[in-house]
């Protein structure tokens, strides 16, 4: 078994005993986390104090088809031939491996990669099953409505005749399509259906926003749908827990995935114009990684900007907190397309946590959750409007402490991860409600 270690900060309930709760098997796609949606997965199992979680991790699409940034390269390979069993924070997961010739298939694309996808599925649930049937759980837990986990998640729950809560962090489908480069008429169109078929079939959903439950609903979904936000672990990020700042440089900060959709292109006119302005008295700092990393850095060079920006590639959890606490202000710098107009990222939360003011795209998916006087919103983000914001706020840090501070409040009274886990685990109640006798007595009736 391989052991990973765990986060910095690890909580009470995460290295409980679960022996005497009912047992839910999770599907995901990255044990341990590897960003937000699967971090917002993880904080919502570890804090149930009613059930007993085991991961699934099925390959995810874009690291088998190597659609991804470099440094997940090897994650694929957590998932070739050999079944691997994983313990982190207390919790044991498996990976579900296929063998290299489907790994192969997924990578030529194509008819290959409907080959490949149409092999795989059956290897991976009849795998699924059999740790289903030695688990006996009360219910399933599926992490997202994606192309593999969803789908083997919902095939694994009706043959084993269990209850479904799906768990909706994103609309999967335009940011599965703008984070691996799949293009053209075909891959878009069986995306969606697949999603659609996930997203009809559970007996609950939570989804992060209203909008975005708006749209699954829209997409044929049937199940009652809560709302469950996102939030931050209060414990790891704490302004408490890291060193004073010691320049008087003021630092900007964007952290998470380096892509055309997260709005980093226009990046490099703000620096321009907040350089061209105050020169060294302020500076970027860059925390992430994904498609457009390499192209943002070409941009930059080629505008000799590099002196004003620190990359500091993709980063550990663990590694957040410093870092954040070296910043002055962050930006989520979001265009308003399909994707980010339903969401709700998890990195607003972390920043307002640690006392950050923050400068945001106005968006319906984060207002639904943060005041007005939490952040500087701007609507149609532009790189005009964003660098002459930037350049107000580091004249005025009086005005930079009031916005932390309003930020603070409402993430440290709303959103800590305890709280939310609360409100996931009353719908986790209501998809099962049967005890673990009458569940395991089920699944014996649907293994024989």
């Amino acid at each position: 078994m391989e052991t990973v270690r765990a986060s910095a900060t690890v909580h009470p309930e995460a290295s409980r005993k679960f022996a005497a709760r009912r047992r839910v098997v999770v599907f995901a796609e990255y044990f341990p986390p590897y960003i937000g949606s699967d971090r917002r997965l993880f904080h919502l199992i570890s804090n149930l104090r009613r059930w007993d979680p085991e991961y699934l991790v099925t390959p995810p699409l874009r690291v088998i088809t190597r659609r991804c940034e470099p440094g997940l390269f090897a994650y694929a390979e957590k998932f070739r031939n050999d079944d691997r069993d994983v313990r982190f924070d207390g919790i044991s997961g498996r990976y579900l491996s296929l063998p290299s010739f489907i790994h192969h298939l997924f990578r030529c694309g194509g008819l290959r990669l409907q080959i490949g996808y149409a092999m795989a599925i059956p290897i991976l649930v009849r795998k699924a099953l059999r740790r289903i049937y030695k688990a006996h759980p009360s219910a399933i837990v599926i992490g997202h409505p994606s192309f593999i986990t969803g789908v083997v998640g919902i095939l694994c729950a009706k043959l084993a005749r269990l209850p479904v809560l799906l768990d909706y962090p994103d609309a999967w489908t335009p940011l599965a399509i703008e984070t691996s480069g799949h293009r053209g008429n075909w891959i878009p169109r069986m995306m969606r259906r697949i999603e659609q078929f996930v997203a009809r079939r559970p007996d609950r959903i939570t989804c992060i926003t209203r909008r975005l439950a708006e749209r699954v609903r829209a997409d044929g979904a049937t199940a009652p749908i809560a709302i469950v936000p996102n939030g931050v672990d209060l414990q790891t990020f704490s302004e408490r827990n890291c060193a004073t700042r010691t320049s008087g440089t003021f630092r900007v900060l964007y952290s998470g995935r380096l892509e055309k959709w997260a709005g980093t292109d226009d990046l490099v006119d703000v620096i321009e114009r907040v350089c061209s302005s105050i020169g060294h008295r302020a500076h970027f700092m860059f925390v992430g990684d994904g498609g457009g990393a390499g192209e943002l850095r070409k941009n930059i060079a080629a505008r000799n900007l590099d002196p004003y920006c620190t990359f500091f590639g993709f980063q550990p959890y663990e590694a957040m907190p410093a870092l954040l606490a070296q910043c002055d202000l962050a930006v989520v710098p979001f265009p308003d397309t399909e994707t980010t107009r339903v969401s709700q990222p998890c990195k607003i939360f972390e920043y307002m946590a640690m006392a950050k003011p923050v400068i945001a795209a106005d968006l319906p998916g984060i207002r639904e959750v943060i005041p007005a006087n939490a952040a500087i919103w701007i609507k149609d983000i532009a790189a005009e409007a964003l660098a002459e914001k930037i350049l107000e706020l580091e004249q005025d840090r009086l005005g930079c402490s009031r916005l932390a501070e309003a930020g603070y409040r409402t993430v440290r009274d709303n959103f800590p991860w305890e709280l939310l886990s609360a409100t996931f685990e009353r719908e986790l109640d209501v998809v099962s409600p049967q005890s673990v006798e009458q569940h395991a007595a089920g699944l014996e009736l649907a293994a024989s």
